[in-house]
Parts: structure tokens; C-alpha cells; sequence
């Protein structure tokens, strides 16, 4: 299927193949994968799209008619609901990975190399969460408030500014800072930024073009994310939808989230995030 992006493929050709039934087909590898053979197809057709259009040689024109769709009016909608932002508003971003969730890490690679794959077992996968008491964390970095699509941009601009200052081989760890849960769409403090020690323990001062930020204390659920940042949603989706309603926990609304990033230089698929959400016990709320 990776090979086979341009051609009109059909779950039939495909199941015969694989000498299978194209129903038989479908169930095995919906229960492998993860997702039906369509859906794979359309959302790889969709990271290729992506690609072209972040090389900036072809028009949306060229890469809507290239992923099958008969109008870049179609094609344009069909691309915000995959990534959210505009194809033409794609082409501005400073950074970009180019990856939907995939159950199966799964993904369209221009050199088509090797990849790992994740296939699922039969009876699923539960779902780890770790609840920790994590402290308050003093944090230099760039915010803004709304779109989420504004981090790839403060993320470009941050090490610059911490090269120039001379603190980066102080820095702990890389976190994103979110909006807490429920705040309206397009509302809330977000931001890229840095953990360093407090001044009492030796920490720097706050380099200029930064901005200081403590982030909360506090009980923290904690889920372990393998993949790129882009990705994380069907993580988090997940945890929303089903750790979340069965456990004795809910989110503490007046504290961020945040995505704390435990490595950097690897292949995306071997990436790992902490994703935290603040949390109390439901009957505390």
C-alpha cells in the first residue's frame, strides 16, 4: 500500500494480493492495523500531501488532483479536517514533522524506508496512566493564547534565543504548556519552553525575549506517547474517552496541560512524549 500511493487502488485488487476475500481482507487487517484498509489509504494519500506541499514545488492545484480528489476546493476541505490548518497556511509553518495518528505507526516516508509497526493485539491495548505528585516547574519560553498551530512557530524561535544567552546546556527538560481542559477554542495561555533550575538552586536569570512562567505543582496523570508531537491527539483522545470516565479521577480545570519531551534526533515513530494532565480525585471537586 506504501508503494502504491498514485494508483487507483481497490479493496478488491488488494485482498487478491493478499489471496483473501476482499471481506475477510478487511477484518484482518482492521483488527491488525487498526483502521480499515480505506481509511489507511486515505490518511498515507494525506501525509504524501502534505509532503509535496511542504516542498513547495507543486500548487494545491497539483497535489489535490495527485491525491484524487477532483476540485482544490474538495481537497482543501478534506485537509483541514485531517490537520486543522489551511494546505496553503501548511506551506508558512517554520517546522513540520507531517504525521496523523496511526494506530499502527504507519506512515508515508518520501524514501519509503523501513519503518517500525506497531500491530495490535486482538484483546486491544489498555491504556497506562500514572498518577505522580510532580513539583512546581520554573519555565523560560515563548507564549501566545488560541490556535495550538502557533507552537511550531514560538518552537523555531526558541533555541535562537537560548543559544544567544548562553543557558542552553542548562536546560532540564523541553515542555509544551497547553490550555487547561475547557477552555474555549482558540482561548487559553500556551507555549514553548524550558525547565531550568530556581535561582536559589543556581538557576540563570531570564534571558531578554523570554518570558518567566511557574508551572503548577501538583497531582499530575501522566500517559506515555510513542510518536511525533502530531500525533499525540488520538493519544489523548483516547485517555479523554476511556481512562478518564472509568477511573476515580477527574481534570483540575484551574492547572494547564503539558507535553513533556523525553528525547529528540529519532525516527518519529520512536519518539516519546509525557503527556500531563492535572488531576484530583473526583470527590474532591
Amino acid at each position: 500500500m506504501l508503494s502504491c500511493l498514485d494508483e487507483g487502488l481497490s479493496l478488491e485488487s488488494v485482498a487478491a494480493q493478499a489471496a483473501s476475500s476482499p471481506y475477510h481482507f478487511q477484518r484482518c487487517f482492521l483488527s491488525l492495523v487498526g483502521e480499515s484498509p480505506d481509511d489507511c489509504l486515505r490518511r498515507l494519500r494525506m501525509e504524501k500531501a502534505a509532503f509535496l506541499l511542504r516542498k513547495g514545488s507543486a500548487t494545491v492545484l497539483q497535489v489535490a488532483l495527485d491525491s484524487g480528489y477532483e476540485s482544490p476546493e474538495a481537497f482543501s476541505r478534506a485537509f483541514r479536517r485531517a490537520w486543522g490548518i489551511s494546505p496553503k497556511a501548511i506551506k508558512r509553518l517554520p517546522t513540520w514533522e507531517g504525521s496523523l495518528p496511526s494506530p499502527s505507526g504507519i506512515h508515508y516516508h518520501p524514501q519509503g524506508r523501513e519503518r517500525w509497526y506497531f500491530i495490535s493485539p486482538e484483546t486491544g491495548e489498555a491504556m497506562q496512566t500514572k498518577i505522580v505528585m510532580m513539583e512546581e516547574r520554573r519555565l523560560f519560553g515563548l507564549w501566545a493564547s488560541g490556535d495550538p498551530w502557533q507552537l511550531p512557530g514560538l518552537w523555531s524561535r526558541l533555541p535562537p534565543i537560548l543559544e544567544a544567552s548562553g543557558i542552553t546546556a542548562q536546560v532540564k527538560a523541553w515542555l509544551s504548556v497547553l490550555p487547561a481542559a475547557g477552555s474555549a477554542p482558540g482561548q487559553g495561555r500556551l507555549g514553548a519552553a524550558v525547565e531550568v533550575l530556581s535561582l536559589d538552586k543556581g538557576g540563570p536569570a531570564c534571558p531578554p525575549g523570554l518570558e518567566e512562567y511557574t508551572l503548577p505543582g501538583g497531582l499530575t496523570a501522566v500517559v506515555v506517547h510513542f510518536g511525533s508531537s502530531e500525533e499525540i491527539g488520538s493519544t489523548v483522545e483516547r485517555w479523554e474517552s476511556q481512562w478518564l470516565p472509568s477511573s476515580s479521577w477527574e481534570e483540575d480545570k484551574q492547572r494547564p496541560r503539558w507535553e513533556w519531551y523525553q528525547n529528540g534526533n529519532l525516527a518519529p515513530e520512536l519518539q516519546i512524549t509525557f503527556w500531563c494532565a492535572s488531576v484530583r480525585r473526583a470527590a474532591d471537586l
